[in-house]
């Protein structure tokens, strides 16, 4: 959705996108965080780069979408930096780590996979991700889903319906690549 009787391309856009979506989406990223200044923290800098791209000239289809989206992986970045230095924190008082009982090909295969699935998460439509990622990362309700993204329950499920769909699809090549399985096997799983 855009802001109403703005256009675009005009300088006032962020300012009105701003306006609309920054303390919602400092909520939403309460939500993920736990955490009020880190919250509002993200979304400043969400908006700071909105502005840097609208002054590039980039503008977005669905841009209330797309700041969710965005806010959301933040979240998530912000989340796993944290986790890490916890992590760290562990491996500290701890003797033995737990890395030393990984066989490392293991760990870099564990490593690539989910590589390839987060890339094929990437490649789903805006409006298709984003939805996704609510429900799957954030454990959000189709209902809170909708809610969030002014969009009706029907249409989240759409959503869900062509995210599933079009993973599935991909994501059979990319297990494939990782457990192969004679011609028989694969024609009774996935015809």
């Amino acid at each position: 959705m855009k802001p109403a009787g703005i256009s675009p391309s005009s300088e006032f856009y962020v300012k009105s996108l701003f306006e609309e979506y920054y303390t919602v989406l400092c909520r939403f990223v309460f939500r993920m965080t736990n955490d009020r200044a880190a919250s509002e923290d993200l979304v400043q800098d969400l908006f700071v780069q909105i502005w840097e791209r609208h002054q590039q000239g980039q503008r977005f289809d669905n841009p209330k979408a797309y700041l969710f989206q965005a806010a959301s992986n933040r979240a998530i970045t912000w989340k796993r930096k944290g986790k890490l230095t916890s992590l760290d924190q562990l491996y500290e008082d701890v003797s033995e780590p737990v890395a030393a009982y990984a066989d490392p090909a293991e760990l870099l295969e564990a490593a690539d996979l989910e590589q390839r699935i987060e890339a094929q998460i990437l490649r789903l439509p805006e409006a298709t991700r984003a939805v996704f990622l609510l429900s799957r990362q954030h454990q959000m309700t189709y209902r809170e889903i909708a809610e969030a993204l002014e969009i009706s329950q029907s249409t989240v499920e759409k959503h869900m319906i062509k995210a599933l769909g079009l993973l599935k699809k991909a994501l059979i090549v990319v297990l494939l690549t990782f457990f192969p399985i004679d011609a028989q096997v694969f024609t009774y799983f996935f015809n």
